[in-house]
Formats: structure tokens, sequence, C-alpha cells
């Protein structure tokens, strides 16, 4: 389900929270990933970019742990605290975050970077469409010296596995 996002008020909003809570539940129990949109909180303002709290989104999927999420952007940067807290990974496992609108907010490096820290399985292609085409995130990530093999991980394999689209 999804993609799903807050625009007016923070996933921290009280009422905000609850009803997420509830929809994420409802999608764990019917076996179901929830797709949220995500933005990081600091950095330039752009059309879509909602007030969102990297705490907000954690306690969230902390608060849903038998609940899939596809977060989108990158999760906001939130992965990257992967580095820096112990119980992020444990507490991020069921999530999976993809690359839509990265050329606008990433330099080309995050594909390899973010995938040594996250998992090269955790990365979906997102493409945003019709904002950006899929050669423009091809030629991000060759630039961004993203293997062949990562490349057709991120480009279709991960998402196939996430969404259970065996063919």
């Amino acid at each position: 389900m999804g993609e799903l996002a807050a625009y007016l008020h923070d996933l921290a909003d009280a009422e905000v929270k609850k009803g997420m809570i509830r929809l994420a539940k409802l999608c764990a129990e019917a076996d179901k990933p929830l797709m949220l949109h995500t933005n990081e909180p600091v950095g330039h303002y752009y059309p879509g970019k909602s007030p969102m709290s990297l705490a907000g989104l954690y306690d969230l999927v902390k608060a849903c742990p038998e609940t899939h999420f596809q977060l989108a952007h990158f999760g906001g940067g939130l992965p990257f605290y992967q580095l820096l807290k112990s119980e992020v990974s444990q507490v991020m496992q069921n999530c999976v975050y993809d690359t839509a609108a990265a050329p606008f907010v990433y330099k080309p490096e995050i594909y390899p970077r973010f995938c040594e820290l996250a998992g090269e399985g955790k990365l979906l292609y997102g493409s945003d469409y019709p904002l950006l085409a899929l050669e423009r995130y091809q030629k991000e990530m060759r630039t961004g010296r993203t293997d062949s093999q990562l490349q057709k991980k991120i480009l279709g394999a991960n998402a196939e596995a996430f969404w259970r689209l065996a063919k």
C-alpha cells in the first residue's frame, strides 16, 4: 500500500502517528508492505518535502515491528544511523528504501555507499516518475561507480524479492 505521506504534520504528531500505526498494523495482518513517503529533514526545500523528523519515522517503524516498510527517498537518511546506533539495524530490519529523486538530492556515490551501510538487498529503484527517467538513474549509478551486479539488484532484483514478484 502506498506511497502514503503526511505532508502537513510530522509523523511524531500524536494523531498522525496513531493513524499510521493502525494502518501499518493492518498491512502486517494482511502480509502486505506499506510504502511511505519520507524525506531528509535538512537541506534545501523543494515541492513535496514534508515536515519530517527522523525520530517520528523511527518511532513508527519501531512501534510496528511486524510491518514491512518501503521508505521512499532513501528513508530520509534514517538508515545512516545504523553506523551510529547499535539498535537501529534491528529496528529497521523489515525496511527497504528506494532511490526516488536521488539525483536531485544526493551525490552519485550514494548508491554503493548506501548498500555498504544498509546491505545490498535493501535498496530498490524508485523513479518518482514522470519526474526522472530510468536513464538518469543509470547514469548516476555509473558516475557513482556502482558495479553492474549491484545495479541489477537495485534496478529490479531487490524489488522482486521484497514485493514477492517471482516470475
